[in-house]
């Protein structure tokens, strides 16, 4: 009788194997991202001499996309990045955007950044399907089209394109609009918003936040108007805008997929979220709860403390108690000054030359006129909303304001009455 060995199992992958795994991603991703924010910081020196020079501020983000652009499409249709560091490039232009997104600080006008963004996408949801049609473009192309311009962008097409069973063609030439009137309006429009709301940068974020198609492009658009008139609220708000678009995308994708028959079957709500809008959320709590607690701490100081100080002497435990309160109030501000102020830029101006490393030019070759005339009065629709939303909002926002402030004054009346009666 014949024996047949077997051979011994494969052993189990050890915690050695992954970490060399790790170590050759990492190591590949190094030279990359490396050579992207040697591209930024190229880019912020040319900046600085070009201002310098000419008197006129000049924003290092434009410049390092163009430079990165450049770079990969050099005369003769050749691309000057070296190709070891297209791994790391991939992981500049989108991973470290994200966590440059997540540790921007969050701004206020929630309240009516949301409202804006419903009306902004959903007046590209309704008008761009239409406008294809009129230009006898294929329905899947209009939607495609449609989705890319009015939440966010090239995620939003990989996003849809799938649900509805979109060719390769018809999702290459949404793109290519998203990477042509995005960067266009990256460039151009902080100009714009300067011009209309040179006195309220929240209105500025706004509209860069709605005009604007890409997230990277958002940032990029809301980092210059920054750089250029020193103006770090627009820059926030445009952030804070963008996300609420992007927030949209779990309800805007199974909704286009059912308008071609497709039903939304499939389409999971959840997972058209992006994982980093729910860490910005994240963040955003933690920041809002971290301001809340030193807010209220240093008013029981002011109601009760001070009071007490006044009437009799401050025992030590107090004292000591107060005087650790300050200290980590102090660190709080510290990080949270560094992290939104100096990390995420640094994050996304690297990110952003990934972009222009990314780009190439064979991206819009051989495609017809028609898209792009759609993709043009999309544009122009969605950015129309945005202004007409942003142009509210500077006229709404001072009388809010100074209602807030008489509130507060009538506030503080009332209580210093009170204390004085109560003497």
């Amino acid at each position: 009788m014949t024996t047949t060995t077997r051979p011994p199992p494969p052993p189990p992958a050890s915690s050695s194997s992954f970490g060399a795994k790790l170590r050759d991603e990492l190591g590949a991703c190094v030279p990359g991202v490396v050579f992207a924010t040697a591209v930024f910081v190229a880019s912020a020196e040319v900046a600085s001499r070009v201002s310098i020079a000419t008197g006129t501020p000049v924003s290092a983000v434009p410049v390092a996309i163009l430079l990165g652009a450049a770079l990969n499409n050099a005369p003769g249709g050749v691309s000057l990045v070296p190709s070891a560091t297209r791994p790391g490039i991939a992981v500049a232009s989108g991973r470290l955007l994200k966590v440059g997104i997540v540790a921007t600080e969050v701004g206020e006008l929630g309240a009516f950044a949301v409202p804006a963004a419903l009306t902004s996408v959903g007046a590209g949801l309704f008008f761009i399907p239409r406008l294809a049609a009129t230009f006898s473009l294929a329905p899947k192309l209009g939607s495609l089209l449609a989705a890319g311009t009015s939440i966010c962008g090239v995620t939003a097409i990989g996003a849809l394109s799938p649900a509805i069973a979109a060719t390769q063609a018809e999702t290459a030439v949404a793109v290519a609009n998203v990477v042509a009137f995005g960067t266009a309006g990256m460039l151009t429009l902080p100009y714009v918003a300067r011009y209309f709301f040179a006195d309220c940068p929240e209105a500025a974020g706004l509209f860069l936040g709605l005009a604007v198609h890409d997230t990277a492009q958002v940032m990029g658009a809301g980092m210059a108007y920054e750089q250029r008139y020193g103006d770090e609220k627009a820059y926030k708000v445009a952030a804070v805008t963008k996300l609420m678009r992007n927030l949209l995308l779990a309800a805007a994708i199974p909704a286009l997929a059912a308008a071609h028959g497709k039903g939304g079957y499939g389409v999971k709500t959840a997972a058209a979220i992006p994982p980093f809008l729910l860490a910005f959320l994240s963040v955003s709590a933690l920041r809002s709860a971290g301001d809340a607690y030193f807010a209220s701490a240093a008013a029981g100081y002011d109601d009760e403390e001070k009071e007490k100080e006044e009437e009799e002497e401050e025992e030590e435990e107090e004292k000591l108690k107060l005087k650790r309160r300050e200290t980590l109030e102090r660190r709080w501000r510290t990080t949270v000054k560094y992290v939104g102020g100096e990390l995420a830029p640094t994050f996304v101006g690297t990110a952003l030359a990934g972009v222009g490393l990314s780009t190439s030019a064979s991206v819009v070759r051989g495609v017809g006129a028609t898209p792009f005339l759609v993709g043009a009065g999309g544009a122009a629709v969605v950015g129309g909303v945005g202004l007409a939303s942003a142009l509210t909002l500077a006229s709404v926002l001072p009388k809010y304001r100074a209602r807030q402030s008489e509130k507060e004054s009538a506030a503080a009346a009332a209580k210093a009455k009170a204390k004085e009666f109560a003497e």
